[in-house]
């Protein structure tokens, strides 16, 4: 794969990718203040200083995450700590919710190359994953850290 993309393949790219969340039924908001897959709007959120490949990896990410959660009985029991914390604030507190939580976003990264590869796109593998174990370090710390 081509190490770094030129800014026209990038944004066909990342074209492609919104184009694919809407077809899903989602809607995407550029300005946002966080990056996030919002499952109660179906909206995935790029904080709005989220630019090019940093913005094509996130958004992978975050189609990830729209992935995991397209079939609610499958998530349920997937991650039921996660699950449990919709339910009742007090799991929120929980090491299953924290654990899920972590679990959900590795395998969102997962998911985000995958769809990479079904879509066709140009995907550094490489440099993917390290900004992907970048992000992952700070839900490990957060997982981690004492209440």
């Amino acid at each position: 794969m081509v190490r770094g993309l030129k800014t026209t393949v990038m944004k066909e790219q990342i074209a492609r990718i919104i184009d694919y969340i809407y077809e899903s039924g989602w809607t995407v908001n550029l300005k946002s203040r966080r990056n996030e897959a919002d499952h109660f709007d179906k909206c995935i959120n790029i904080n709005y200083q989220t630019r090019g490949k940093k913005l094509y990896w996130t958004l992978l990410h975050e189609c990830g995450h729209m992935i995991i959660r397209s079939n609610p009985a499958t998530f349920m029991c997937r991650y039921p700590g996660i699950t449990a914390a919709l339910v009742s604030e007090k799991a929120a507190g929980y090491t299953n919710y924290r654990v899920d939580t972590v679990r959900e976003e590795f395998n969102a990264w997962d998911e985000g190359e995958t769809l990479a590869e079904q879509l066709e796109l140009e995907l550094d593998k490489k440099a993917y994953r390290k900004f992907g174990n970048t992000c992952l370090l700070s839900y490990i710390k957060w997982c981690t850290k004492n209440k």
